[in-house]
């Protein structure tokens, strides 16, 4: 079985929130990667976790902290858009998204 619950935060002001459990119960896996994301403050992105199940029950706790570790991972290896982006007209913004190309290894 498998699980692909998702997060995003959208505008600039992060206006537009939504997740999804995809299967897990309630708030145990899209609300910890929505939190994961808002607590960086970081917006206009999107961030799913895959988690096959095999066998082992985590419990409702046991989840939270497994959504949101790896939400938080993934979310610290990221390149920011403004570091990667060779078309931004200033590298200060954050509105820019990176070209298709970029990869995790054209991070700093």
């Amino acid at each position: 079985m498998r699980h692909a619950p998702y997060a995003m935060v959208l505008g600039a002001d992060a206006s537009r929130q939504r997740s999804s459990d995809d299967g897990e119960p309630g708030g145990t896996a899209g609300s910890p990667i929505l939190e994961a994301i808002k607590g960086r403050g970081i917006t206009d992105v999107a961030v799913a976790v895959v988690r096959y199940f095999g066998g082992i029950k985590l419990g409702a706790g046991g989840l939270i902290r497994a959504y949101a570790h790896a939400a938080g991972l993934g979310l610290d290896a990221a390149p920011a858009a403004h570091d990667t982006c060779a078309s931004c007209p200033s590298r200060s913004t954050t509105t820019c998204s990176p070209p298709s190309s970029a990869t995790s290894a054209q991070r700093n």
